[in-house]
């Protein structure tokens, strides 16, 4: 079952259960639906997935669902994931959520910047689900 895509807040939090366990929640911001769709598929059954395509409004929408980690995109139009880290990061109720770039760039120029505004973990698109299933854990057990 693929996940729906929200462009704004326009949904309400809901507490899904897992093995007797509340899941943890991840709000993933990203301008492409297929991503969002098939990370969306990918990670459903072990977290509550809240997929964004836009990022414009991310302070609102987090502060609504209060994740437990964040995945952005670098590139996403007027308001990059960089932009939103600088703004996450300076939210007393959200700084210390960890953030997972997810990205196609490889610059370190960029990683760099995405690092020095807030970034947690910086991950390539391309590395396949796998890793990305570890470094989620590894995140949401370290903290980030």
């Amino acid at each position: 079952m693929m996940g729906r895509v929200y462009e704004r807040d326009s949904r309400v939090g809901m507490l899904s259960k897992h093995g007797g366990e509340a899941k943890k929640v991840i709000v993933h911001f990203d301008d492409n639906p297929a991503f969002l769709g098939i990370i969306s598929l990918a990670l459903g059954d072990e977290y509550e997935m809240i997929p964004y395509l836009k990022n414009q409004g991310c302070i609102k929408v987090l502060e609504t669902h209060l994740p437990d980690l964040i995945i952005l995109d670098i590139e996403m139009g007027e308001f990059s994931g960089i932009d939103c880290c600088k703004l996450i990061k300076h939210e007393p109720a959200l700084s210390e959520i960890p953030i997972l770039i997810y990205t196609t760039h490889k610059s370190e120029g960029i990683h760099n910047m995405a690092f020095s505004n807030g970034a947690s973990l910086i991950l390539n698109k391309y590395c396949g689900l796998s890793a990305l299933k570890n470094t989620i854990s590894k995140a949401l057990a370290d903290g980030a």
